[in-house]
């Protein structure tokens, strides 16, 4: 029960579904379980393996080398994803970390806005806390409880990312290069990625983070008929896209293509949070 007195119950593949009752099916948004199922079918490939191990490589020292300095008793050790989708990476992440770390009082938690995604990240692990939400609204989340906070193309709730962080917390970005999927453009008629992306990104953060580092993380990949329609039907690009310009490659060819992304870290200014830099 919340503090306004509602109730919320549990779905029985363990998610919670916060979202007012609406009217219509039309008024949901987010991505369709069609959408979702393409992208867990691309993923389970392991084409973008090489941005799930970036990540946790990242947040793994970030976050070991932040205990040894603050202590762990003064850490949050909450992670959330907001926009987890089928949950690949923050499953990616928590097997990881805690098998790195050793420790087994750490906390994970994703929040999208579709049921079904939350219905499919739920599945893989009970142990993982997941949320059907509006991103753009106050996120369910105790103030200052999060150590990390990860955000993979997805939209941003700036003010609400630093409001469930903690003083030392993290905020991982991540988004696609100008470059990506270069080679696929040529064929198909993706959506454009704005060569002012990242500097808008990082104008939006402005005032309310610092951005304390940048990694560019890519690799080739060789994609065959059934990854490139999967490829485009897990993104946005599904609802572009005409169906009859899915498929531009040779009855048994395969396309080689470039994965370029942008993973940008944040922190909250150090001196606002009452941090000291030595």
């Amino acid at each position: 029960m919340c503090g306004n007195g509602h109730t919320f119950d549990v779905a029985r593949e363990g998610y919670v579904n916060l979202l007012p009752a609406l009217g219509s099916s039309k008024d949901r948004h987010g991505d369709t379980p069609a959408m979702l199922h393409a992208r867990r079918s691309f993923l389970a490939q392991g084409h973008y393996r090489f941005l799930a191990d970036a990540l946790t490589d990242l947040l793994t020292d970030l976050f070991m080398g932040e205990l040894r300095l603050a202590g762990s008793e003064t850490r949050a050790t909450g992670f959330l994803d907001v926009g987890c989708g089928e949950g690949h990476y923050l499953m990616h992440l928590k097997r990881q970390l805690t098998a790195r770390s050793g420790r087994a009082d750490l906390q994970f938690f994703g929040l999208d806005l579709a049921k079904e995604a939350a219905r499919m990240t739920a599945r893989e692990d009970s142990r993982v806390g997941v949320v059907v939400g509006n991103t753009m609204v106050r996120l369910p989340f105790v103030s200052g409880s999060m150590c990390v906070v990860t955000n993979l193309f997805a939209p941003r709730n700036v003010s609400e990312f630093e409001r469930v962080l903690d003083d030392r917390g993290t905020l991982m970005l991540v988004i696609p290069a100008p470059e990506h999927l270069g080679e696929l453009r040529a064929f198909i008629p993706l959506l454009p990625i704005g060569a002012d992306k990242e500097t808008n990104v990082i104008g939006q953060l402005s005032g309310a983070f610092e951005l304390a580092g940048r990694q560019v993380v890519e690799q080739r990949l060789r994609l065959d008929h059934q990854a490139v329609r999967a490829l485009i039907n897990m993104t946005p690009n599904a609802w572009f896209v005409p169906e009859a310009q899915k498929l531009p490659l040779p009855a048994a060819g395969a396309l080689e293509v470039t994965a370029r992304f942008i993973v940008l870290r944040f922190h909250k200014p150090r001196q606002a949070a009452g941090v000291v830099q030595h």
